[in-house]
């Protein structure tokens, strides 16, 4: 059984946004699943936009597919640098 078909990464172009990427490789060969960077672009939504956990939890309960986020290191608890 083929535990995912298309796993997606979406980036702002950051500074960890090829590492994001780059770690979307094992998991997709793994499962022989399609990985597709996804650029987004932060609106101004007040401060939304300078909290990802905000807008990777709305994500993860509105999906209508499983979503596994990852924090990049350096991260910590609170979703800070």
């Amino acid at each position: 059984m083929q535990m995912f078909e298309t796993i997606v990464v979406p980036t702002d172009d950051g500074p960890d946004a090829r590492q994001a990427v780059s770690n979307a490789g094992p998991p997709a060969d793994r499962y022989r699943a399609a990985a597709h960077p996804l650029a987004v672009v932060q609106g101004d939504r007040g401060v939304d936009q300078y909290l990802p956990e905000v807008v990777t939890e709305k994500l993860a309960r509105t999906a209508p597919a499983p979503v596994l986020s990852i924090r990049t290191p350096g991260d910590n608890a609170e979703g800070g640098v």
